[in-house]
């Protein structure tokens, strides 16, 4: 997947989610599975799936977490993976969405 495709899908999917705390990743109305015409990707990530064709390391991946990974303690995604409260989770999706893109 082209990077440039990887952020505008990535960005998109964040939005949706932000839009639609109930839901996950899985849920995003775009994938092929749920009648639209995105690909399914591992991990329903992505970055994870833009890095896959680089190093396949997470240091290396094209989002910038403000820490080491998106799973490492205090991350945006692990908050917003964690929490069962939907203002949180509609909080940490946009940040998600808005976190900076790493330059190549």
């Amino acid at each position: 997947m082209k990077r440039e495709l990887a952020v505008k899908l990535h960005k998109e999917m964040w939005n949706w989610l932000s839009e639609n705390p109930d839901q996950e990743k899985r849920h995003w109305p775009q994938w092929e599975s749920n009648g639209g015409d995105v690909e399914k990707i591992d991990c329903d990530c992505f970055a994870c799936e833009e890095n896959a064709y680089g190093s396949n390391n997470c240091k290396d991946c094209m989002v910038d977490w403000g820490v080491n990974t998106c799973e490492s303690p205090g991350s945006p995604f692990t908050k917003w993976d964690y929490s069962d409260n939907e203002d949180e989770r509609a909080k940490y999706a946009a940040i998600i969405r808005d976190l900076p893109i790493k330059e190549l």
